[in-house]
């Protein structure tokens, strides 16, 4: 067997287009299914955020009141996620 000179023809003797192939689907998978587990936590967040809203009674409130930072609003608002995440999913979305 000859020497390759080149780095990519040595890559492409150890590494051929079916494991690239296979590395692409598994890869792949794998991002699927952690985007769906992403999603619903954010979903799920999102509900509760919107739940503890009217537990406080809070429907009449201007949204960024919810995320205020001077001990006004509940610390859970901010720990489950940002104003503008809360916003974009708010505004961005048809119920």
């Amino acid at each position: 067997m000859c020497k390759p000179r080149k780095p990519v023809k040595a890559w492409r003797l150890l590494i051929d287009e079916d494991i690239i192939r296979s590395i692409f689907e598994f890869t792949n998978k794998k991002l699927h299914i952690f985007l769906l587990y992403m999603a619903n936590v954010l979903w799920v967040s999102l509900f509760g955020l919107l739940y503890l809203a009217g537990v406080f009674k809070s429907n009449n409130e201007v949204v960024e009141s919810l995320f205020s930072t001077d001990g006004t609003s509940p610390d859970m608002s901010r720990d489950v996620m940002s104003l503008k995440r809360f916003l974009f999913f708010t505004l961005s979305t048809t119920f």
